[in-house]
């Protein structure tokens, strides 16, 4: 007999409680009378073997397919009758109050022994990447606006004559070759900056998808002589489907199923992504000086274009080459989108998988 569902169900066993005479009953389990069939002696002992299954006193058959008494001699036509009912295998019944389902999140036939096939919508898996985003736009100013303003100085506050340079982004040479005196002050200013940003909200919401939930079509009956009481005989379940176990509403899942859907037959969609904003980001980049005409080596100075007054250890020297270079700046997320709203499932279902 096939062994998936039972796999399935196994992985996350229901604790039932071991009585005398097997497992306890749960609701899919058959009753006596049907285990003992119409017009039986109803003095049924539990079988020594312990594996649960009712038989009468003294008689060593079995309980067949269609509830009546098998005799010993009688099982191999049952087995016969019974051999072109799906293949099935006992497995651990659902908790009571929930049904045992084969779920697929996909458009998919029922396998065989289940029910019709129930579409249904499957809530949209989280990437982890969010659905509202916010985009930024530069509305007034710049970095490049004009040129890198240095100031050398022997004070603190670096106040004195400035050197221009242009953004050369690579070796330039430097205009009058400046005099860089020794261990004191520089002071680097971006040529601009920008002064107004402006923001958009983008909302990628994405839509839920679709599904297919099939329960068991004869409630596990296809041999039910076969399991114990407290299980039931499942038939298989191929892939794309799942073992899985089903109950009206949104409910929490049982202890051992692990994987939770909330599916409904549509969704109510009440999404929105809120407005965001953005703001300036100060222009900052890097300059370097050097004393040789290539650009080549360990550079002779070099010092943030971020518009600071800093002290450098640099001993005094001609500078005849430069490079200067803005690396950020601009426009940034101040206010990001956030999302509002959500789905709601119609005829909601919680299905709850290994």
């Amino acid at each position: 007999m096939d062994r998936s569902y039972a796999r399935g169900l196994a992985a996350v066993a229901v604790a039932a409680a071991t009585t005398a005479g097997g497992v306890s009953c749960s609701l899919l389990a058959p009753s006596d009378e049907e285990l003992m069939g119409a017009g039986t002696d109803a003095s049924a002992t539990a079988d020594a073997t312990g594996d649960g299954v009712v038989r009468p006193d003294g008689d060593a058959g079995r309980v067949g397919s269609d509830g009546s008494l098998a005799s010993k001699d009688s099982d191999a036509s049952d087995a016969s009758a019974d051999s072109d009912a799906p293949g099935c295998t006992c497995a651990p019944a659902p908790p009571a109050g929930w049904t045992a389902v084969a779920f697929a999140t996909a458009n998919a036939v029922c396998p065989d022994g289940f029910g019709p096939p129930q579409a249904v919508e499957v809530p949209p898996a989280d990437d982890g990447g969010g659905p509202c985003s916010c985009q930024c736009a530069l509305e007034a100013g710049a970095c490049d606006m004009g040129q890198v303003s240095v100031v050398f100085a022997s004070n603190a506050a670096c106040a004195g004559s400035s050197v221009d340079l242009s953004l050369s982004g690579s070796c330039a040479s430097t205009p009058g070759g400046p005099s860089v005196p020794a261990n004191e002050y520089v002071q680097v200013t971006a040529p601009g900056q920008v002064t107004a940003c402006g923001a958009t909200a983008i909302a990628t919401l994405p839509t839920p998808a679709s599904g297919t939930l099939c329960v068991i079509g004869d409630g596990g009956a296809n041999d039910p002589g076969e399991c114990p009481i407290g299980s039931m005989c499942a038939p298989s379940v191929p892939a794309p489907y799942a073992a899985c176990i089903a109950k009206a509403g949104t409910e929490p899942c049982p202890s051992g199923w692990t994987h939770a859907y909330q599916v409904g037959t549509s969704f109510m969609d009440t999404r929105t992504c809120g407005d965001c904003a953005c703001g300036p980001v100060p222009c900052t980049g890097t300059l370097r000086l050097w004393t040789n005409g290539g650009c080549a080596g360990t550079p002779d100075l070099t010092a943030s274009i971020d518009g600071f007054c800093r002290p450098y250890g640099s001993s005094g020297f001609t500078a005849r080459r430069y490079e200067a270079v803005i690396t950020d700046g601009g426009c940034a997320v101040t206010t990001p989108s956030t999302l509002d709203g959500g789905l709601s499932p119609e005829d909601a279902q919680t299905v709850c998988c290994p």
